[in-house]
């Protein structure tokens, strides 16, 4: 997550701005807090965004929010290719992964922020993939060697 504020950082002083904020939906770990401290950037987490969000629309909590708006179609700003569900499963970027949103809520209460993940293109199968990144499979969970 420090990359986020280091990004933040730079692109503060790129457009010459003299504010820098990141915010997410999850936390953020000490070192992130150490970096922005220094950097003198303020930090939104969930606690703070829902409190936010309460003073704009105190009828709604988050999530209740995000499934009332409509999003506007964005651009990938690594690749600049639409981030629509129409290119997921499809080789239309320089690296970016693209989820369905159902897939993406069935990972985020299973998945902590920080987990390492390995993406691959390939012909074998979980099992053998696991086994390559040091995991081992049984059943419905991955166990280290």
């Amino acid at each position: 997550m420090s990359s986020f504020v280091q990004e933040v950082y730079a692109a503060t002083a790129y457009y010459k701005r003299n504010q820098a904020w990141v915010v997410t939906n999850s936390y953020f770990i000490k070192q992130t807090k150490e970096l922005a401290a220094v950097c003198d950037m303020t930090l939104v987490n969930h606690a703070d965004l829902q409190k936010l969000i309460n003073e704009v629309k105190p009828a709604f909590k988050a999530r209740e929010l995000f499934e009332s708006i409509t999003l506007e179609p964005r651009k990938c700003t690594k690749c600049g290719q639409d981030l629509n569900e129409s290119s997921i499963g499809k080789y239309v970027s320089q690296g970016c992964v693209r989820m369905h949103k159902a897939e993406i809520e069935k990972l985020y209460d299973k998945v902590q922020v920080g987990t390492p993940v390995a993406i691959t293109y390939s012909y074998k199968s979980f099992v053998d993939l696991t086994k390559i990144y040091g995991y081992q499979f049984k059943g419905n969970k991955l166990n280290n060697y």
